[in-house]
């Protein structure tokens, strides 16, 4: 994973032309094996994060998300963080003892860093209601949280996408019957 981290800034990939949105439609296995229903996130400002247990700024970074999570939930905010280890175990034992909450996804194989074009360990990518990116934060420090926090509570005072209502559909009506008069 880190060779591939390493070849992905050497040939200068942004991910900023990535797509980070359809993680959330895509099916993602979590630490325990079972799918993550992130379909279900739909309309909610999300932070997506790839991590790792090996990377020193990434285990920095969520017990902060955490914090951001408690606060602005209840608004319509959440976290979906993506550990890349290869071995679950790791990822899962940190996240026990950080007491992380949100749902936490695991790639071991690397498939969405590639996809992703990722260059920086962490990367958080800001997703507004409607699944588009409103902002990428490579890296992570301490003081980031504020700048993430504004950007979130922005995002969250633009109202959710409305959806179309159902469309209905007259039942139809045949016309009544005349019965033919009858012959005496």
């Amino acid at each position: 994973m880190r060779a591939l981290l390493l070849i992905g800034t050497l040939l200068g990939a942004s991910a900023a032309h990535a797509d980070p949105g359809a993680l959330l439609t895509q099916p993602v296995s979590g630490l325990d094996g079972k799918p993550l229903n992130l379909a279900a996130l739909k309309g909610q400002v999300v932070l997506l994060d790839l991590w790792a247990t090996w990377c020193d700024p990434c285990r920095a970074s969520l017990p902060g998300y955490q914090a951001l999570y408690e606060k602005l939930g209840p608004k319509g905010f959440s976290v979906v963080a993506l550990s890349v280890d290869e071995q679950a175990g790791d990822a899962r034992a940190f996240v026990e003892r950080a007491g992380l909450k949100f749902p936490i996804g695991w790639d071991p194989k690397g498939a969405w860093p590639a996809r992703l074009n990722l260059e920086t360990m962490p990367t958080a990518w800001l997703l507004a209601r409607d699944g588009s990116v409103a902002f990428v934060h490579p890296g992570f420090r301490e003081g980031d949280l504020g700048t993430l926090e504004e950007k979130i509570a922005a995002l969250l005072a633009t109202p959710a996408p409305l959806q179309a209502p159902p469309t209905v559909t007259p039942p139809t009506v045949a016309p009544p019957t005349v019965a033919p008069p009858t012959q005496p």
